[in-house]
């Protein structure tokens, strides 16, 4: 039996990649005979391991076929043989981009499509959190749908950090932080406008770092203008930097706030909880599955009561140490070696 992970694309830094490639090594670690393949592979990922989607060849049919369904592929996954799993990470609502994109309401709108039209298909589904299977079942899975989170490989964030960020910011300035695409869905004006008000009335000397692909031209220009309207200050959108620099932001962050409307799984909470990041996150999607208890779930984006909330985590130690603490605990739940007993024990049952 051969394990064959296919997707759509692999971009340098991306949570669905990353999680693609921890997995293509756990499963060669164990002896099971595993490949790699993407349809866009970005210039920037150098692993060995990967290859053209147009490469692979039929599938024996004992074979697994294991595709990580994330976005709109096009490509007729049933002709390849073998016993096809997908391991969900979930498609974003295309009204979100209604506004600004037209080509990603489209690309969204083509992927759910796609979805409905692979509900019969596999014979297994990993879904990344408790939210994305509802979103399987809703579209008619009707297979076992086993809940197997993102495998993080945490050993990778005690790489060294960019220093000279480090030391840039080496005063006593508030650092909230932010890490994901800068596109609607996160609601990253909801975020400025938290700030915006623990700036103006509770603490001038602060900043907001905004990490993460701003390639939506159209939300991020209005996300520059709502800046200029609110009259804030040291909002600082970083982009897609490299991942030392991304250590050395976590190093030096206070407080990690989402507003996120949509996720399927988020693993910046993740890697806020690592660098034991006090986590101010919205209640929708699958945040509350990741977060599972720890962190401050807020019912809404107010921006006064969340920005007294963080200013009171920020002053109140104890409070803040309860949060971690929490936030501690519930990382154990994705350690890399309980995710990755999960998915070879799911592989050994189909080898079964």
């Amino acid at each position: 039996m051969r394990v064959i992970q296919v997707l759509s694309e692999l971009n340098y830094g991306d949570a669905i990649g990353n999680n693609a490639i921890a997995i293509d090594k756990i499963i060669n670690d164990a002896g099971i005979e595993t490949e790699l393949y993407a349809d866009r592979i970005n210039t920037r990922v150098t692993s060995e391991r990967i290859k053209p989607f147009s490469e692979l060849s039929i599938l024996n049919k004992n074979d697994i076929l294991l595709y990580h369904f994330a976005t709109y592929f096009g490509k007729n996954l049933r002709s390849f043989g073998g016993r096809l799993i997908f391991q969900y990470h979930n498609i974003t609502p295309s009204h979100y981009f209604e506004q600004y994109d037209s080509g990603a309401v489209y690309g969204c709108e083509l992927g759910q499509q796609e979805l409905k039209s692979y509900n019969d298909a596999p014979v297994l589904c990993w879904a990344d959190s408790v939210y994305n299977k509802q979103e399987l079942i809703k579209n008619g899975y009707a297979c076992p749908i086993h809940v197997i989170p993102i495998l993080v490989p945490f050993e990778d964030y005690e790489k060294p950090a960019d220093v000279r960020t480090l030391e840039k910011y080496n005063d006593e300035y508030v650092n909230f932080l932010f890490v994901g695409r800068v596109v609607p869905n996160k609601a990253i004006e909801d975020v400025i406008r938290i700030f915006a008000w623990y700036q103006l009335h509770i603490n001038p000397a602060c900043r907001l770092f905004i990490v993460g692909n701003m390639n939506m031209d159209s939300y991020v220009n209005r996300l520059r203008r709502y800046i200029s309207a609110l009259k804030v200050k040291n909002v600082i959108f970083l982009g897609h930097i490299n991942f030392s620099e991304i250590l050395a932001y976590y190093q030096i962050a206070d407080i990690f706030l989402c507003m996120s409307r949509h996720e399927g799984f988020c693993v910046p909470l993740l890697e806020a909880m690592y660098f034991q990041i006090p986590i101010i996150a919205r209640d929708t999607s699958a945040i509350p599955y990741t977060l599972g208890g720890a962190g401050v779930i807020v019912e809404d984006n107010e921006p006064i009561m969340n920005a007294l909330l963080a200013n009171e985590i920020l002053i109140n130690k104890t409070f803040r140490q309860t949060i971690i603490t929490g936030q501690n605990n519930r990382l154990k739940e994705f350690s890399q070696e309980k995710v990755s007993q999960m998915i070879l024990h799911e592989l050994e049952q189909l080898m079964q």
